[in-house]
């Protein structure tokens, strides 16, 4: 019986862990009322890449660790000749979103290391990305915004959902739909790898 998803919220958004076959994914929902919609969701990879798109994460918990906070999503996990470690948690302020920050320690210089998302804003009743809100992001050196919007009962709700990279590089794939982050140092050489970054809303 599979286990139930692991979630951490900072209203309007959420992140979710959920276990797919060896390994979870994680996702960022925005919800406003009764609507919901699903925004970006990690990239997992399979179990024959020993250095998948994303960090491979077998075991992810929630702990408390302030006695007022927010709990803490770890995460860890194995694959090839690396590693993986994820700490993820609830920004402090009047942000609404989320710190992740992972770390790989490898035995062999790793073939790639990064964080990969799939961007699934799309219109309601739409089974494919539209194009209009994927011509609306815009890339700034490390940060990414992305336009969202969701139709709750008392009317539109729009924003822009912001990742941002404060260690590592960012690159975005318009031909893919995806977003990647990545160490900034070059992979030549066996140790550990750190790549951190928010992910938070700003309404508009």
């Amino acid at each position: 019986m599979p286990s139930p998803p692991l979630q951490l919220g900072a209203s309007p958004i959420s992140i979710e862990f959920a276990k797919v076959q060896d390994r979870f994914v994680h996702s960022i929902d925005l919800s406003v009322e009764n609507a919901r919609r699903e925004l970006l969701r990690s990239v997992p990879g399979d179990n024959g890449d020993p250095w998948p798109a994303d960090a491979p994460l077998q075991q992810v918990v929630l702990e408390s660790i302030r006695p007022e906070g927010s709990p803490v999503a770890f995460g860890v996990g194995l694959s090839g000749h690396g590693h993986w470690s994820l700490a993820c948690e609830v920004l402090t302020g009047n942000a609404s979103g989320f710190q992740l920050d992972f770390a790989c320690k490898t035995s062999s210089p790793p073939r790639s290391l990064s964080s990969c998302y799939s961007l699934l804003h799309q219109d309601e009743g739409s089974e494919s990305t539209t194009s209009r809100v994927l011509d609306g992001i815009s890339v700034s050196g490390n940060c990414c915004r992305i336009p969202t919007a969701i139709e709750p009962a008392n009317g539109p709700v729009v924003g822009y959902l912001i990742v941002e990279v404060q260690k590592g590089q960012l690159t975005y794939q318009p031909d893919h739909a995806t977003l990647q982050i990545r160490p900034l140092e070059p992979l030549d050489h066996a140790g550990t790898y750190r790549w951190c970054y928010s992910i938070r809303w700003e309404s508009s």
